[in-house]
This record gives C-alpha cells, structure tokens and sequence, in this order.
C-alpha cells in the first residue's frame, strides 16, 4: 500500500452529475485526489488506462454502450486496477455478473463505508499485485538456474537469461551489457511488445556500455532503478518511435567476488515494477548468472 505521504487517486465513474459532485467533494475531503468524473465506459476505459488510478469507483448503469461491469472487465484486460462497483441495489445477478471487484456499495453512499472499502481495495490490490508478479519472477528464476547448470556456452547462457525473463514475466526487454567488451551486448525483447512496436532498435546499443547510455556512473555492488525522465531517456536511445507510457528500469551489476562481467537490464512498462523485493531477487540473479560464468 501506499505511504501516507502520497496521496491516492480515484476515478470516479458516474452518470448522475449531482451522485458524482458529491462523491468527489466526500473524497477530497478524506485526502483522495480525483479524476473524472466521466457518465460513460468509454471515456472511462480511456481515462482509467491514461491515468492509472489507484481505485476505481464504477457505476453499474452508465451512459453510452458500455455498462460498468462490461467497463470494468476492459480495463482489467490491459491493468489490475481495483474496481468498487456503485448501485442502487446489489441483487444476486448483478453480483455473480460481475468479477474483478473489490466490493459494492448502495447508494447512497455512507463516507465510513466508503473510506474502508476504498482503503481496503487499495491496500488488496497492491498485495496481489505484488503476488502476481513475485510468482512471476520466481518462477523465471527457477527457469533460468536450469539453465545455469545445463548450459556451458557463456553466449547461449546469457541470450537464454533474457529470453527467459521478458517471456516469463511482463517485462518490454532485457538485455545485458557487457562493460568490458560492448559488441558482445545482447538484448531479448517480449512477444507482447513485438506485437505492439512498430518502430526498430537502435542498433547503436550493441557497442555502448550502460554508463555510456544513461550518462551516470552505476555502482558494482547493489541495484540501480530508473524511473521518470531518467527511464523515458534510456528507452528513447533503445527503442526508436515508441509508445510507452510508464518506462522504468532495472541495473543488476553481473559480478562473482571481484570479478565483474556487466549489467543485467531489465525494461518494464508497468508502473508497480521493481519494488525492494523483485529488485533484490534480480540483484541476486545477477550474481548467480555471474557465478555461472566464473565456473564455465
């Protein structure tokens, strides 16, 4: 969940203009920041995937083509937001109708059981956020230490260490970078991202070093995470003409004892990657990929 010092915000979707003034006016005032609020599923999908909110609070019945539930199962589709459903009555169909809710509430809305059930969501969602994506990992962990004991050419083992994990996990690319001899660099790009990516890879990458691209000095001995201006750059000077939205990366130094090999890369474009978990366990990977190279 979030800290208290960053302030949540909630989509409110709502087609009664009066419900949805109200509902926003009773938000601000328990610190949530807004955005909408929006009558219809269509504006709401659009929003929702723009805006990334940390809760989504839906109507059932709503203007346009799309009702809240069909709305609601679009954005899953493309983010794990949390979504409360609003209604004037909860029957037993709308209910089994529904998947991917946090909850119900019926008008009119109580403010208690509106802030625990917005916290409550919030608080779920980020953990089996989290879950997902920690299964996801360990399970490409599990797949590459395999491959660890298996493979005896560097070149394969560090080709297949990038394959494993953008293709595991939902990661845009992952490459390595190899310090000392940049024209051996590889770089394995998702199936998903393919399909999406119209543009080509700056081919440039194969002879720089990482420090070289991010213009800063990266140490040898932890993690290094890139978010914001700094990520939007390193993915500009790899990806010509892309379209990613929420850019971040992950540096693991690939380095057994005294003995550094480069950096394990990896490129994410969802905005809950590369929390103090996944990052230590790709820190550690690095350092089993190294010891795998000092014993080949």
């Amino acid at each position: 969940m979030k800290t208290d010092k960053i302030q949540n915000t909630i989509l409110v979707v709502e087609d009664d203009a009066i419900v949805a003034s109200q509902l926003q006016r009773t938000l601000h005032k328990m610190n949530y920041a807004t955005v909408g609020p929006v009558a219809t599923g269509e504006e709401a999908v659009k929003i929702a995937l723009r805006e990334l909110p940390d809760c989504i609070l839906m109507d059932i019945k709503l203007k346009g083509e799309l009702s809240g539930i069909e709305t609601a199962n679009i954005i899953h589709k493309e983010a794990d937001l949390p979504v409360i459903y609003l209604t004037a009555y909860a029957d037993q169909e709308t209910i089994e109708r529904s998947s991917h809710t946090y909850g119900f509430l019926t008008k009119p809305v109580r403010d208690k059981e509106l802030g625990a059930m917005i916290e409550t969501a919030i608080y779920k969602s980020s953990t089996d956020r989290s879950l997902k994506h920690l299964n996801q990992l360990l399970l490409a962990i599990r797949s590459i230490d395999k491959l660890i004991i298996q493979e005896s050419i560097p070149e394969k083992l560090l080709a297949q260490t990038c394959n494993i994990l953008v293709n595991s996990k939902d990661y845009v690319a992952a490459c390595v970078c190899n310090e000392l001899d940049p024209k051996s660099n590889r770089i394995s790009v998702s199936d998903i991202f393919k399909q999406s990516y119209k543009g080509d890879i700056d081919k440039s990458i194969y002879n720089k070093r990482i420090i070289d691209l991010i213009n800063k000095s990266l140490p040898a001995n932890r993690p290094t995470v890139l978010r914001g201006n700094e990520a939007s750059d390193l993915f500009d000077k790899i990806f010509n003409s892309h379209k990613i939205k929420n850019p971040s990366a992950a540096i693991c130094p690939i380095q057994y004892r005294n003995k550094f090999y480069g950096y394990l890369i990896i490129l994410s474009d969802n905005v809950y990657s590369f929390d103090t978990v996944e990052t230590e366990l790709l820190y550690t990977l690095g350092e089993d990929v190294a010891f795998a190279l000092n014993s080949i």
